[in-house]
């Protein structure tokens, strides 16, 4: 990563963080709608061994067994070759490729995990929600490398740290909770998965209809650091 700098950034103090956050919300925020999209279907993904067994009869032992199964082999391959697209895409002139990649992924995983709880069976459902899980091991191998392309080399650190923690607390707090309340006051706890298909629409029509401004928005910020080096 290049060392970048940015002359609107006058210190590496945790208020210096926030301040530069606020001057470029909207290139943060647009990013980090991905993100959140991402973090809010994992978490409630802690729904799925629940919605399989009401769903499809899979008993919890079943879903976690295959589960378990699956993801390590799919997890290891998604997240190396996206590691090695994006450093390849870098290295041909692709400077936005970790984003390009996620945005990508995103529009993978939304929709498939979307219709992924409205499949006949428990197989069925299982293989469209390995083939969302790739677009979300895609986003998640790339997505520090594309936030450091847009953070000065000053407060990379400190940026990682508050993007985790933002991600983090929001998948944690909205993620299963919403799926909970709709199950038990909209869809009823018999048809859970109507609640788990409801959560990518939901919360990704936004980041969605955001593409465009997302990625001219992390085009200029990336060019502005670099042009100021």
């Amino acid at each position: 990563l290049e060392q970048s700098q940015d002359a609107s950034l006058h210190g590496a103090g945790m208020l210096d963080v926030l301040r530069y956050v606020r001057r470029h919300w909207a290139t943060y925020a647009t990013f980090m709608s991905l993100m959140c999209l991402m973090i809010t279907i994992a978490y409630a993904g802690f729904w799925n061994p629940a919605m399989f067994e009401r769903t499809f009869g899979w008993s919890g032992e079943k879903y976690s067994l295959i589960n378990g199964i699956v993801t390590l082999p799919v997890g290891v391959s998604v997240y190396w070759a996206s590691g090695w697209l994006s450093d390849r895409s870098t290295q041909r002139g692709r400077r936005d490729a970790p984003l390009l990649i996620m945005i990508a992924g995103m529009l993978v995983m939304a929709p498939l995990y979307a219709v992924m709880p409205l499949m006949p069976n428990g197989t069925v459902a299982f293989i469209v929600l390995t083939l969302g899980g790739v677009g979300m091991m895609a986003m998640t191998a790339v997505s520090v490398t594309a936030l450091l392309n847009i953070t000065p080399a000053t407060i990379r650190g400190q940026i990682v740290a508050l993007y985790y923690m933002t991600m983090s607390m929001f998948g944690l707090i909205v993620g299963p909770t919403t799926v909970g309340a709709l199950s038990q006051h909209v869809f009823g706890e018999s048809h859970l998965n109507y609640a788990l298909a409801t959560i990518p629409v939901l919360f990704g029509v936004l980041p969605v209809l955001l593409i465009p401004l997302t990625r001219r928005l992390y085009t200029r910020h990336m060019r502005r650091l670099t042009a100021s080096e």
